[in-house]
């Protein structure tokens, strides 16, 4: 009797660990098949981009995909390069990135690429060889128009003006220039950009930049924008007296800029919807990443957004939003 027992009992231990190794075996397995996204912005640790990670997390749970949100803590292209390896090394379906630099991140892109890695950029794109399809926020030359329709709304229809910008290399800060002086060639001819000053999305350099030009180019009739550092430009203007004398406009986000709308700083800024576009970036990846992408189709499903429009490899989210102290209260990003 105790030998039929001893038997049984070695049986039953066979077959729970049988049992077991079954499991872990399909629990890899299911682990396997789930999607790994590396969603790269420009930096982290800003208030743009924190929204766009939190739109991006949000489409990863619609999916069911696992996004990995990270970016480097200043604006630095060895910082992209360096999580666009680990990416590689940790063997991801997908880098979906924000390019601080058309050409630089490109080798490393054609790298992933040759890994088996699918490539998508957001926010501001690379050299199209290195990714297949750009998920743009607004068309250049949407925003270079809402812009420059936003100093003349402040009354500067001539004179020079001074563009702040974020990076003197990401190519979504080098389309909104060249857009800009197109607009400003064709529509205001008597206005001109004199001068591109690069703040590389720091505060204080861009704070400094702005003040000195400013002492400088006294006649300078307006700023424009473009980044994450529009407090910046404004403290520079309030600390020489020049608020309300040179037009400002430029991006924004109503958690940072909205008291300056309402307390009268600022007429306006513009943009878009940051969390949309963190979403959208990973909808459009998961598109390419399962096959399930057709640029000649003309769109591509976005979940609550809808379908955005495709056109040949670029991928558009919507159209300039313009942010006043009227409509500022109703968003929370």
């Amino acid at each position: 009797m105790k030998t039929v027992v001893k038997n049984m009992t070695r049986r039953t231990a066979m077959m729970t660990i049988a049992a077991a190794c079954l499991l872990s075996s399909v629990s890899i397995s299911a682990a396997a098949d789930k999607i790994v996204m590396a969603v790269i912005p420009k930096l982290i640790g800003i208030p743009y981009f924190t929204s766009t990670g939190v739109g991006a997390q949000e489409a990863a749970k619609e999916l069911g995909v696992e996004v990995d949100y990270n970016g480097p803590t200043d604006a630095s292209v060895e910082g992209q390069v360096n999580i666009i390896n680990q990416a590689i090394r940790r063997k991801v379906n997908v880098i979906a990135i924000a390019g601080l630099d058309a050409n630089a991140l490109a080798p490393s892109l054609k790298r992933a690429q040759q890994a088996g890695i699918k490539v998508v950029t957001w926010d501001s794109d690379v050299d199209p060889s290195a990714r297949t399809v750009f998920v743009e926020a607004v068309s250049f030359e949407g925003m270079a128009k809402s812009l420059i329709d936003s100093i003349v709304k402040d009354g500067v229809t001539e004179g020079p003006l001074v563009v702040l910008t974020g990076s003197a290399t990401a190519a979504n800060q080098l389309g909104y220039i060249k857009a800009i002086k197109a607009y400003l060639a064709s529509s205001y001819p008597k206005m001109s950009v004199a001068a591109v000053l690069a703040g590389d999305e720091d505060a204080v350099k861009s704070k400094n930049l702005v003040s000195s030009y400013f002492q400088g180019n006294p006649d300078t009739k307006g700023i424009v924008v473009i980044g994450a550092t529009m407090t910046a430009a404004l403290e520079a203007l309030k600390d020489k007296g020049l608020i309300g004398k040179v037009a400002v406009a430029g991006h924004g986000l109503p958690s940072v800029n909205g008291g300056q709308l309402k307390d009268g700083t600022l007429s306006r800024f513009i943009l878009w919807n940051p969390v949309d576009l963190g979403y959208a970036a990973v909808y459009v990846a998961y598109a390419v990443a399962t096959g399930k992408f057709d640029a000649a189709s003309g769109v591509v499903p976005a979940g609550r957004i809808g379908e955005m429009k495709v056109k040949g490899d670029t991928a558009t989210l919507a159209d300039p939003f313009v942010f006043t102290k009227e409509n500022v209260d109703k968003f929370n990003f």
